[in-house]
């Protein structure tokens, strides 16, 4: 998308059909941005907040065309914008540059889904600010787009109160299946969208001399705000209504000993008590919730039954990560959208000692910080000279204008309020994509003002003086309108793959074959080539070799399938690496087949799967799964010595891994040193006597020598150590029922399920307790696996979270439980 930086708005009014076009490009326009905070696709399968982003672009591109339209029609056009929006560009310019020295240009550029990181957004981004500033000159046309901001935060106020009186099962859509799911797109934006409301209404009433109808509007828009806020009860959001409150509040009772020339100030007229009142309800409820909001929130949980945490790389973290990064590439950073990839390659260790482990944060603290590591120095200078220039039209706004004009004054200050409220908001949170366009829309707006109230230089060009500017014109038109539809085409087709990929999975049944799931992932592919959908096609693929391999005797037929599953798998592994190299989990997958090949002794697979592990290990140095793998490896080859030193390496990353663990106790286990591996192990909690692990690793080893009664006593430590150990509680349970305590393997069992709901092993072992019957064999192993493993090979995972101060929660609400945002608690 392209915008020349024009104004539109000078069409001749003898021109019908120039004006007929420029209104339709302002309600396309006007209608898409004030409906952005409540917009949704009612289909669990699309992409939610990609969906916001489509629409936005197509309403844009629609404004787009018909404004182009009216220019050529008109056949004049002023070129011309504050030195704040070119600034918008400048930045956008940046992120281009860094796209391109990226070394992963699409992920960078576009993305998975159209990241609020990406180049492409930051694009989106100047556009809509440069298309809303095209509205200058034009008050009905901004009244309207205010108007409609505040309608749609109404209806999202009606929508979270009906829900939190009658429960989250009301309005689900089919998508809202939780309390904290919201329209916006997430939880804490939508304490910063309320935020929104409340600072607009506070200006509003301070300076517009509304009508009974204005009133009672904005009143109850402000109550419905004021409420989620409370509900929300975001810190960062409450000190700053609080600052603002107060700050009109002092104001308005001192206005009177301003100069009459101030033109912030319209002696016609005394304050409203209105916003005298609201301006104190406001300070009042943000000291209460400042300086009580631990108190306050944990009464409202309890009362609504909300529990919401969401978790980032705290802001030590990230600048860590960022001066690694600028050590490297200090100019353009490591690339827009890339922040994950620096967090694998520069993360501190010690966060392998939390449930965060293995978690891939895609964003920093905020989102401006997260730009720092993304775009580097020039980037930096960018947000720099971009929030300057802010700052001084603000000022000149503000305190230097000579035109009184009491409604472009409200339109100005409350934009440029709201401006400053969600782009500095953006430097300690990642707002949601609706947030950042509404950001990009006040800011247009506030631009849109200032052109009015301060003098600008224009360049008119006329159709009429100059046949060369007639040539030009339809060239700049021309190269606008194909731009603006070719963005949105590629958009298109790339949320068509996403909405495609996610539909595939959705819409799976019991009689679907793994072919029939590829075809329709291949089809999501050839519309936009992604190398999750490569990865994915091969993890299916793998699976598929993987439980061929374990067969004595195979058929023909299952022959030919592992044939097929190794030359699919194999393929689309390597296309995922080709399409994105600097994804650890692409040569992971490549490698587990080549791994998965060594055991079947094929030639060269050993090599192969080795040079797969150690690039996952370059992009991903300090996890520990990839070591593990390469240890398993290592043991497929009979490297025995090896596969133990890596093993161990692995736990040094991460004391309690116990994938590790259990592998080092199978190769004691399988070396018939088990009394040896046992004296380690105790030797080992001597010195780490509350490391819950080892005593899963002892309970292992002592089950594996008939110690059950030494096996029960280890497993039993390990929970009292670790309450939600599902790992300890799972054996725990097999040692039981081995020695005939079914009620206790039972109650170990159900608390397995609560912290892994939907395990279909533990479902089946459960069933079979509950109706007498045992879950051993006369040998002691279980009947569901018959190894001590659970069937689908997956690991049962605790819920305890290591203390760490380089991930934060965004917003600590008391008794929070249900976690959100790019780290995984299970």
């Amino acid at each position: 998308m392209q915008n020349a930086m024009f104004n539109a708005s000078s069409v001749p009014d003898t021109d019908r059909i120039a004006r007929m076009l420029h209104s339709i490009g302002q309600y396309a326009l006007i209608i898409t941005l004030g409906l952005l905070p409540i917009v949704f696709v009612p289909i669990a399968y699309a992409p939610f907040t990609y969906s916001k982003t489509l629409f936005v672009i197509t309403g844009v591109v629609l404004a787009l065309i018909f404004f182009s339209l009216s220019i050529l029609r008109s056949g004049r056009v002023a070129l011309g914008a504050p030195w704040g929006l070119i600034a918008l560009w400048c930045l956008t310019a940046v992120y281009a540059v860094s796209t391109l020295f990226s070394g992963d240009i699409k992920d960078a550029l576009i993305g998975d889904g159209f990241e609020v990181h990406t180049a492409a957004f930051m694009l989106l981004l100047a556009t809509v600010a440069s298309s809303v500033a095209m509205l200058r000159g034009t008050k009905l046309a901004i009244v309207r787009l205010y108007g409609l901001i505040i309608i749609s935060g109404f209806v999202l106020g009606l929508f979270h109160m009906a829900r939190l009186l009658m429960g989250p099962e009301v309005l689900t859509f089919g998508i809202f299946t939780t309390q904290t799911a919201t329209p916006l797109g997430s939880w804490n934006g939508l304490a910063l969208y309320f935020g929104l409301v409340v600072l607009i209404s506070l200006v509003a009433l301070e300076q517009l001399p509304l009508t009974k109808i204005g009133k009672i509007v904005l009143g109850i828009s402000s109550f419905f705000a004021l409420v989620m806020l409370m509900v929300v009860n975001y810190l960062a959001v409450w000190v700053i209504l609080g600052v603002v409150s107060l700050v009109m509040l002092i104001y308005g009772l001192t206005r009177k000993h301003y100069p009459t020339t101030t033109p912030l100030v319209d002696e016609s007229s005394n304050r409203p008590f209105a916003a005298t009142l609201f301006a104190t309800i406001v300070l009042i409820a943000s000291l209460l919730f400042i300086f009580g909001g631990a108190t306050l929130g944990t009464i409202i949980s309890e009362r609504t039954g909300i529990s919401y945490v969401e978790v980032r790389p705290s802001t030590t973290a990230t600048f860590d990560i960022a001066r690694n990064v600028l050590s490297e590439s200090p100019i353009i950073g490591i690339g827009p959208n890339k922040f994950a990839d620096a967090w694998r390659l520069y993360k501190d260790p010690s966060i392998n000692q939390t449930i965060f482990w293995n978690s891939s944060f895609d964003t920093g603290s905020g989102f401006i910080p997260t730009s720092f590591v993304t775009t580097g120095l020039l980037g930096m200078m960018g947000w720099a000279l971009f929030f300057i220039l802010l700052f001084v039209h603000g000022f000149k706004m503000l305190f230097r204008t000579e035109r009184a004009d009491r409604f472009w004054m409200f339109i100005g200050t409350s934009a440029f309020v709201a401006s400053v409220y969600l782009w500095g908001m953006s430097f300690i949170y990642t707002p949601p994509t609706a947030i950042l366009l509404l950001a990009a829309v006040c800011t247009g707006i506030f631009f849109a003002a200032y052109t009015v109230l301060v003098p600008q230089r224009w360049l008119t060009f006329s159709v009429a003086s100059s046949r060369a500017v007639g040539v030009v014109l339809i060239g700049m038109v021309v190269v606008v309108i194909f731009a603006s539809v070719g963005a949105l085409y590629v958009t298109a087709q790339h949320y068509s793959a996403l909405y495609t990929f996610n539909k595939a999975f959705a819409t799976l049944t019991e009689e679907d074959t793994i072919d029939t799931l590829q075809d329709r992932i291949t089809v999501a592919y050839d519309r936009s080539s992604n190398d999750i959908f490569a990865r994915q096609i091969a993890q299916y693929r793998l699976a598929q070799m993987n439980a061929l391999l374990g067969l004595e005797e195979p058929t023909a037929e299952q022959q030919a399938s592992f044939q097929t599953a190794v030359a699919e798998g194999v393929n689309t592994a390597r296309i995922a690496t080709e399409i994105d190299p600097s994804e650890p989990q692409n040569w992971i997958v490549l490698g587990q087949f080549f791994s998965g090949l060594a055991f079947a002794n094929v030639d060269g697979a050993y090599d192969r799967a080795r040079e797969a592990f150690e690039r996952a290990a370059t992009f991903d140095p300090v996890n520990p799964e990839v070591v593990l793998l390469q240890a398993q490896l290592e043991s497929r080859a009979n490297n025995l010595d090896d596969a133990r030193t890596l093993a161990e390496d692995a736990v040094a990353m991460k004391r309690n891994y116990t994938d590790a663990l259990l592998f080092l106790s199978q190769l004691d286990i399988a070396a018939n040193d088990v009394p040896a591996a046992i004296a380690r192990t105790e030797s080992v909690i001597s010195i780490e006597p509350e490391n819950p692990a080892r005593y899963y690793q002892l309970g292992i080893l002592e089950s594996s020598a008939d110690n059950t009664p030494r096996a029960i006593a280890a497993f039993e430590r390990a929970i009292e150590l670790d309450n939600d150990y599902a790992n300890a509680r799972y054996f725990l349970a097999l040692s039981y029922a081995s020695v005939g305590r079914n009620t206790e393997a039972l109650a170990q069992l159900r608390a397995v399920l609560a912290l892994n709901p939907g395990n279909q092993d533990i479902e089946t072992l459960i069933t079979r307790l509950e109706n007498g019957e045992s879950i051993v064999d006369p040998q002691g192993a279980t009947t569901s696996t018959g190894t001590g493993e659970l069937a689908d090979g997956e690991e049962v995972n605790s819920r305890t979270i290591g203390e760490t101060s380089l991930v934060s929660p965004v917003n600590v609400v008391p008794n929070a439980t249900s976690t959100s945002g790019s780290a995984s608690t299970e």
